[in-house]
């Protein structure tokens, strides 16, 4: 087939190329209907391929755009990239003006107006070899001879750039129908395409990836062919429009009920013990004011900003009479959580534990042998962190009021219809989750409060009656004596009372069936103490430092206990404070400071 096509007698069938593919430019370029002519010494066939060619005249790959117009030759990015040399990296000498140039590499346009940047490799050396040989005369002439042919190629890239512009020009029309014919589709339908248009195009051309041969056809059948998947993409993009305009006005309400929320805790010392701020927005009377006058202007989700701004100021006005309530809420929250943390303790059903006269019996929860979990780390939690634990307000838990059945929600196209309710319900996914919905993931952790039952008894205290606080403001230091060694000189295992608990369940938690007569000993020696400390400053040298959970009272500003007087003094004009406590306090979610060295 090759030698066929390529053969003198099939001159003729290439001819007829230019026939079969002309376009008239006559308004940009004279009356010229043809391309140029085929340059006297270039075989038809060879200038054919340059015009209407798709394959690398180097390594025959497809899709090759690069057109070098001067030297008409056709060229595929790779091939580009070793055959030609941009200017820049030559140093401007005489040769370069006897060099053909042609379009940069990295235009993706067949006839690229810019095309003095880059020149053949080969071409530059050739040149370069030839005018060190030639002297004097010989080397005018043969300048001169190059720069004529420059010049008579200049004509042909002038006329091969006007061609090629006529042929974008003579595709514009047909653009400007298919873009007009998508447009009046989609208004037809009722997506304005001034929002829709750029989702849309990229299915106008999905009958050819359905296995439609040739061009994609922009009638009544094209339509048909692609509706079923243009409009579902339509419908869901508008839906989440609505979605997300429903959230902002419901967000930016909630965002003015953590300012009630706030101004009520400002009385309170902290850190402050508080519920989630979508606990207080789904509580009432706050969730139906907030639900209250969600208007939106169009099907779209788009309101005018004036009607937006009354809204929103409406919303506020009615909020800012509800801080009364704020109180109630949190007095609410507080009951509820410590009744379901009680359950957890003595294993008793909701229902055994009631409010008596108003007060709940929260000894159970102080007691130094009460910890908790969670599912998602493995931190020991003591009351009341476990009603802060960062877990619990990170995690995305399904909520428990989300029983909307979205099987017989509306639906336009297959996509359900977004409402001001549905969104609502899914306060927990956008908002964070509540605490009571949380809770689930919460259990008593036996473990932990029976190593500190064991400590307490050998350190001659009630477990009963020691609360957590008093353990943790006590500098109890304890020496394990499970570890110990009956050799002499044999390190000691000391620690405090945090890593105490941890090591007991981590290390001996199998040494139940072993009998001690002590398991643990208070270290009460001065001398071990001291010691104990300089083991604890050398330990903390060699280590990062590790993260700060200090704030400060006044701005919640992250200080450190060093720094506190520093950040005191500069930022709040706080000189030399007669406490620290009165200024700085710590986070309650902060873990124990467990440590334990060796003397």
């Amino acid at each position: 087939m090759r030698n066929f096509l390529t053969a003198e007698y099939t001159t003729f069938v290439w001819k007829r190329a230019y026939v079969t593919n002309l376009l008239p430019i006559s308004h940009i370029f004279g009356n010229a209907e043809y391309p140029p002519e085929c340059p006297p010494g270039v075989d038809i066939r060879h200038y054919t391929s340059v015009l209407f060619g798709e394959t690398c005249m180097c390594c025959a790959a497809p899709k090759a755009h690069i057109v070098h117009c001067s030297a008409l030759t056709r060229l595929c990015k790779s091939c580009a990239k070793v055959h030609l040399v941009p200017l820049y990296h030559v140093p401007y000498n005489e040769i370069m003006s006897l060099c053909r140039q042609c379009p940069s590499y990295n235009s993706n346009d067949r006839y690229d107006s810019y095309s003095s940047n880059c020149i053949f490799r080969e071409e530059f050396e050739t040149r370069k070899s030839a005018m060190r040989r030639l002297r004097g005369k010989a080397r005018t002439n043969y300048s001169a001879a190059e720069l004529a042919k420059r010049k008579q190629e200049s004509i042909t890239i002038s006329q091969l750039l006007a061609w090629g512009i006529g042929l974008k020009n003579e595709k514009r029309p047909l653009d400007y129908h298919r873009v007009k014919w998508g447009r009046d589709r989609l208004d037809a339908e009722g997506y304005p395409h001034e929002r829709y248009a750029e989702i849309a195009k990229h299915f106008f051309v999905a009958g050819r990836k359905s296995g439609i041969r040739g061009s994609f056809p922009f009638n009544d059948d094209g339509w048909d062919m692609i509706k079923d998947k243009v409009l579902p993409a339509l419908e869901s993009e508008r839906q989440r429009r609505r979605r997300s305009y429903i959230l902002n006005t419901f967000r930016g309400r909630i965002e003015y009920v953590y300012d009630l929320l706030e101004e009520t805790l400002k009385a309170e010392r902290k850190p402050w013990i508080h519920p989630s701020l979508s606990t207080v927005a789904t509580s009432e009377p706050f969730s139906s004011t907030i639900r209250d006058n969600v208007r939106i202007a169009d099907e779209d989700g788009d309101n005018e900003e004036d009607e937006e701004e009354d809204e929103d100021s409406t919303a506020k006005e009615a909020l800012s009479g509800l801080a009364d309530f704020v109180p109630g809420v949190l007095i609410k929250w507080r009951d509820e959580a410590d009744q379901y943390l009680l359950n957890l303790l003595l294993e008793a059903p909701e229902s055994a534990i009631d409010l008596a006269g108003g007060q709940m019996d929260r000894t159970p929860l102080e007691l130094a042998t009460t910890f908790f979990k969670c599912q998602f780390c493995a931190e020991l939690i003591s009351y009341p962190r476990i009603l802060v634990h960062g877990c619990l307000k990170k995690r995305r838990h399904i909520s428990s009021v989300d029983d909307i059945d979205v099987d017989v929600e509306p639906r336009v196209h297959g996509v359900p219809t977004v409402t001001e309710e549905s969104t609502w319900h899914t306060i927990s996914s956008w908002s964070g989750p509540t605490w009571i919905e949380a809770k689930q993931f919460i259990s008593a952790h036996e473990a932990a409060a029976n190593s500190a039952r064991t400590i307490l008894q050998d350190c001659a205290e009630d477990p009963d009656v020691v609360t957590f606080e008093s353990m943790k403001d006590r500098d109890l230091l304890l020496e394990c004596m499970c570890c110990a060694s009956p050799e002499a000189g044999a390190p000691r295992h000391i620690m405090n009372w945090d890593m105490a608990i941890l090591h007991d369940i981590s290390v001996h938690h199998d040494d139940s069936d072993k009998i001690y007569s002590q398991r643990w000993s208070p270290v009460t020696s001065s001398s071990d103490r001291a010691l104990v400390e300089a083991r604890l400053n050398a330990k903390r040298s060699r280590k990062p430092p590790t993260k700060s959970y200090e704030r400060c009272r006044h701005c919640d500003a992250t200080v450190r206990v060093t720094t506190a007087a520093n950040h005191l003094r500069r930022k709040h004009d706080i000189v030399s404070p007669a406490s620290l406590q009165d200024h700085v306090y710590v986070l309650l979610d902060a873990p124990m400071k467990a440590y334990s060295v060796k003397i």
